[in-house]
């Protein structure tokens, strides 16, 4: 998960935005172009393809071993 501040009009409200990420535990990310919105989607969506891979392997070692 993403916390997004669309830069310059959350620029006022970035220490905030950075603080409430960080206390949840989500990455915050400055938008100040289009670019980083779909490098942000792009790079979140192979993070999630790694993990899914991951878990297809950890369960078939495990179905393996049972």
């Amino acid at each position: 998960m993403y916390a997004m501040g669309c830069e310059p009009s959350s620029m006022p409200y970035r220490d905030l935005f950075m603080v409430m990420a960080h206390g949840t535990g989500v990455q915050y990310i400055r938008l100040n172009s289009m670019w980083k919105l779909l490098y942000a989607i792009i790079g979140g969506a192979k993070g999630e393809l790694s993990s899914q891979k991951f878990a297809s392997e950890v369960l078939h070692e495990v179905q393996k071993v049972i």
